[in-house]
């Protein structure tokens, strides 16, 4: 890769860039840089919507809304963060985690976090045991 090219991908991967101006720097790169940046998204989608199906599991008595949510929660994102991702309000999260949390049956002491990590642990060593 050269470094017209570089500077091309670090604009794409940045969050100010306008739809506008993609196609443009996709054109920058190479045709190889390209379908290598479409096979690692495709990678990473099928990675993510496989992650999603296992939260689905683990989780069968959430909405698709809350096991959004949780799944961002793994991941370590803050409510802010959340919100910007979701494109709600933080009262909309804010509401939705009481309901996960209530669907739990979360004590106000609890950390719903740590709870959510807990049973994908139970679920992951419950996997392994089977395979």
């Amino acid at each position: 890769m050269n470094r017209e090219e570089l500077f091309a991908l670090a604009e794409l991967i940045s969050k100010e860039i306008s739809e506008d101006n993609i196609n443009s720097l996709l054109d920058v790169v190479g045709e190889k840089t390209r379908k290598t940046l479409f096979m690692a998204l495709h990678a990473h989608l099928k990675e993510e919507k496989s992650r999603l199906e296992i939260i689905r599991k683990i989780y069968p008595e959430l909405s698709p809304s809350e096991l959004s949510i949780c799944r961002l929660i793994l991941q370590d994102k803050t409510v802010s963060q959340i919100c910007e991702e979701l494109h709600r309000s933080s009262g909309n999260i804010t509401s939705q985690r009481a309901n996960i949390r209530a669907k739990f049956k979360l004590k106000k002491g609890d950390n719903l976090k740590e709870y959510l990590q807990e049973r994908m642990k139970q679920y992951e060593e419950q996997y392994e045991s089977t395979t």
